[in-house]
């Protein structure tokens, strides 16, 4: 069986942690199930985060042993990097979606900023390729992926015709 690509956008303590998961699978002969490849932005933060990972070194400090133990673990083993260069998700066959949801309290009042995470799926639908899954694990609000989701991938698909 080959080895299925995944993508996880967003290099968070969520996505970290989710491409860490991931990057541990082993098939029934303990090979790699996945090769994980971390997408960030390439802001000051996002650029450190790619360098500690790329670099061997988590990217948070963490008490949990167990975190760490299987980030060195999935770094020996090969198959976890990071990047900022988007033209990974032409070969993903999964994506997820580890990206903050901008929420700020404004006189009392919660207001949601979805403009960030519209352009994060909008980045990943104008590069993946057919078939592949989109898992959004960003907590959003009810009816986001239907609402917002959704046409915005099937907007992106349409211009290439995919």
């Amino acid at each position: 069986m080959a080895v299925k690509q995944v993508c996880i956008q967003g290099l968070g303590f969520v996505g970290v942690a989710m491409a860490i998961a991931l990057s541990n699978v082993k098939t029934a002969k303990g090979k790699p199930m996945y090769f994980v490849t971390g997408i960030d932005l390439p802001t000051e933060q996002g650029l450190k985060r790619i360098d500690a990972v790329n670099q061997g070194k988590l990217p948070f400090n963490t008490a949990d042993q167990k975190m760490a133990t299987a980030f060195f673990a999935a770094m020996k083993t090969g198959n976890l990097v990071a990047t900022t260069d988007e033209s990974v998700y032409t070969s993903a066959d999964f994506v997820i979606v580890d990206v903050p949801l901008d929420v700020a309290l404004v006189d009392g009042e919660i207001q949601l900023d979805l403009s960030g995470f519209g352009n994060a799926i909008r980045t990943v639908a104008s590069n993946i390729k057919s078939g592949a899954l989109i898992l959004v694990e960003t907590t959003v609000p009810p009816g986001t992926c239907e609402k917002i989701v959704w046409p915005i991938i099937c907007e992106e698909l349409e211009k290439r015709n995919v």
